[in-house]
């Protein structure tokens, strides 16, 4: 066999070595919370630098629904959602299938977009027949939401009790549930 063969097997060889060196070093610097032993931090505690903070007042500037009828957030859920966001409109579906489980449970829509005529359209396209407000980009600062979809359980008294990225059917389930735990124990203390 000719040198140039031996050299070239000699240096795929020194590859091989190389990046299988390469391969056991990288996967040394996986993150600590790939590992299966260590706890995961929690929801709550992830949530806790996202949004409007839990136990704040939400905002209410006065703007109307699409109906024109005044929003009265009060022990309702709030969902911020975006006219061009995909994962949104994944979520109505099950947000509507919640609400006709749950036909006690206010809910109110906050649609964010930088196009007025999208609003009607998505609101038609979806079907939503939930009190819709719409928003525009500059609103998420007053809203503190960055990240759609996005929800807030507001309690009676107008205070956000829990908060979720709104990523399972769950979630809608678990924000109502702090919602329905105070009506529970107003009913309670009557």
């Amino acid at each position: 066999m000719s040198a140039i063969f031996y050299v070239s097997y000699v240096i795929l060889w020194a590859l091989v070595i190389l990046l299988t060196v390469a391969c056991i070093h990288l996967l040394k610097r996986k993150p600590a919370s790939l590992h299966q032993d260590t706890p995961l931090q929690s929801d709550s505690d992830e949530l806790e630098g996202l949004g409007l903070p839990t136990g704040a007042p939400f905002p209410n500037d006065g703007r109307l629904t699409l109906s024109g009828s005044v929003p009265d957030f009060k022990n309702s859920l709030i969902i911020c959602s975006m006219t061009s966001c995909g994962s949104c409109e994944a979520m109505y579906p099950n947000l509507l299938r919640f609400h006709r489980q749950n036909p006690h449970v206010s809910i109110y829509i906050l649609l964010f977009t930088d196009q007025e005529d999208q609003i009607q359209q998505t609101v038609d396209k979806n079907q939503l027949d939930l009190p819709v407000l719409a928003c525009t980009p500059e609103d998420t600062d007053f809203f503190q939401t960055k990240f759609f979809p996005f929800g807030y359980a507001v309690n009676q008294d107008g205070l956000v009790s829990s908060k979720s990225h709104l990523n399972k059917e769950s979630d809608f389930d678990l924000m109502a549930s702090t919602l329905a735990d105070y009506e529970v124990r107003l009913k309670r203390a009557w």
